[in-house]
């Protein structure tokens, strides 16, 4: 019984990592939206790319988890940085 609950326990980890990850990529599509030309379409489709492959590994990890862990970040723990919170995120 405790391996299952190892192995519940680093479920709950990756899927926590996961949607730290997913935050940063989303964020990171808002603010690709802000740059302009050729170089701000490809960057749009790069960061589009990364936040549905995020999303679809947090939705797959979600679900065999079976439940929503505690813990899970927000956008303002991200803190600042390339693809963390910055003064004009909510």
């Amino acid at each position: 019984m405790p391996r299952s609950i190892e192995l519940a326990d680093d479920l709950e980890r990756h899927t926590v990592a996961a949607h730290r990850d997913y935050l940063a990529a989303l964020i990171r599509c808002e603010q690709a939206g802000r740059i302009e030309g050729e170089a701000g379409e490809r960057e749009r489709r790069a960061a589009h790319d990364a936040l549905n492959l995020h999303r679809n590994t947090l939705r797959d990890l979600l679900h065999g988890l079976g439940y929503l862990p505690k813990g899970l970040a927000t956008r303002a723990q991200l803190g600042p940085g390339q693809w963390g919170a910055d003064s004009t995120s909510p």
